[in-house]
């Protein structure tokens, strides 16, 4: 499957996809941006489970200030080394890659970091493989928000997880379904 930046600084970039992925289609992130294009400019943003950094460098072409990358891959995190030097046009040592000003990638398990991570996010970028448990991310991801900041939560449109019984503090302030993919914008309360 190609995908490729569809708008802004970086528009038309390609981005390889590592076999491990399960790319964000591209219906499914233009709605997103649509929805979210009032947030992006000057966003520090997270993307979890990144794949291919699809999501991330979308925000990062669009106006986000910055972009950390999470994924536990190892297919995929070369992956989305390439992808952020070929579509960010960065000369960097091939041996050294850890973060530019705009984009940083770090190899970790989901929930480890969502655990761990002490920084809080405008937008939050989550697309889990679809057959991964999430129950135990959800009971610390609004410590990832800052005030006002946007959970993009990407999620098989059949799953039954109740996220508000799981976490109370979060609120699915819009919910868009395309065919087997759901969307769920949520808010920390």
């Amino acid at each position: 499957m190609e995908l490729r930046i569809t708008s802004g600084e970086y528009k038309n970039k390609k981005l390889k996809v590592p076999k491990s992925a399960s790319p964000v289609r591209e219906r499914v992130k233009l709605a997103i941006f649509s929805i979210i294009d009032d947030k992006v400019t000057e966003a520090d943003c997270i993307d979890i489970c990144a794949g291919s950094g699809n999501l991330g460098l979308e925000a990062l072409s669009r106006g986000a200030a910055r972009c950390t990358f999470i994924e536990e891959d190892y297919e995929a995190v070369s992956f989305i080394k390439e992808n952020i030097k070929s579509v960010l046009s960065l000369e960097t040592n091939p041996n050294k890659f850890n973060e530019t000003d705009k984009a940083v990638l770090i190899k970790s398990d989901m929930v480890r970091h969502i655990a761990n991570d002490s920084r809080n996010y405008d937008i939050v970028f989550w697309d889990p493989p679809y057959d991964v448990p999430v129950k135990h991310a959800f009971k610390y991801i609004h410590d990832l928000l800052k005030k006002g900041g946007i959970l993009v939560y990407l999620h098989a449109t059949d799953s039954k997880i109740n996220i508000p019984e799981i976490n109370p503090v979060l609120k699915i302030t819009d919910s868009r379904k395309y065919g087997v993919t759901t969307v769920d914008f949520i808010a920390r309360v």
